[in-house]
């Protein structure tokens, strides 16, 4: 069973607050298609599974970026 209830919203924020960046990084990261969201009355919400995703990705090019240095 997960530890997340599936249904759950963030708002722009708070997706800020979990990673660690401004909420105008996070509006970039939408605008560029890097990070998924829905617009529920105009507002920028974001899924469990699209901040995780989102995480993921990142995670994968920060690891390929160090191999790359010499």
């Amino acid at each position: 069973m997960p530890d997340h209830d599936p249904l759950q919203l963030f708002k722009l924020r708070d997706v800020a607050g979990l990673i660690g960046v401004s909420t105008m990084t996070i509006r970039r990261y939408v605008k560029s298609g890097a990070l998924e969201s829905i617009k529920i009355g105009g507002q920028l919400r974001f899924t469990h599974r699209q901040v995780a995703d989102f995480v993921k990705r990142s995670e994968k090019k920060t690891k390929a970026q160090r191999k790359e240095k010499p």
